[in-house]
């Protein structure tokens, strides 16, 4: 059994019932992220070394119940047990080049494509997590953000969206609470 296979079926088993019912296909949602890091180690008497590292990572999140959501998920990386991070060495580079057929195609015709994308094909379309009313607390938000939602909340007074909540709006107002808090 591959490991592709091993994941689907892990994923099939911890969401039990629910891959029954009608739209099981709506109970699975997609997140990931992907980060580029580029790295100086500059140390005295040595060689300066520049290194460019990338991480990808996956997560498939399935929802149970209403209290209850499993996330399985798989990352980038090499055989570090403590980083998933990879370098991007020149073997690396040329094995990805070929391997994927990277760069046989036109950057024109890259373009060509990508111009006919439209907004409703790359946007993202909000879940009910990602909507907070005008009077839930500040813990109700933190919350959100904790438990996985990577863009702005959305808020609103009743039906009507009344602004955003970044994360970096939370930050500030625990910042500005550490900042003044009396120390004894």
């Amino acid at each position: 059994m591959n490991k592709i296979n091993i994941f689907v079926f892990s994923i099939m088993m911890l969401l039990g019932g629910s891959l029954l019912a009608k739209d099981w296909t709506e109970s699975l949602k997609i997140r990931g992220d992907f980060r580029y890091r580029h790295e100086m180690i500059d140390q005295e008497d040595k060689d300066t070394r520049n290194r460019h590292r990338i991480r990808a990572r996956i997560d498939l999140i399935g929802t149970v119940n209403e209290e209850t959501k499993v996330v399985v998920g798989i990352s980038s990386g090499s055989t570090d047990p403590v980083s998933n991070n990879q370098t991007l060495t020149d073997a690396f580079v040329q094995n990805a080049v070929k391997d994927f057929k990277l760069w046989l195609e036109p950057v024109e015709s890259v373009c060509e494509r990508g111009g006919k994308v439209t907004v409703a094909e790359a946007m993202h379309i909000p879940e009910k997590s990602e909507y907070l009313k005008e009077d839930d607390s500040r813990e109700k938000a933190m919350n959100c953000y904790v438990m996985g939602v990577h863009q702005p909340l959305i808020v609103r007074k009743g039906d009507e969206v009344t602004g955003i909540l970044r994360f970096g709006d939370v930050f500030e107002i625990v910042r500005e609470q550490l900042v003044n808090c009396a120390l004894g």
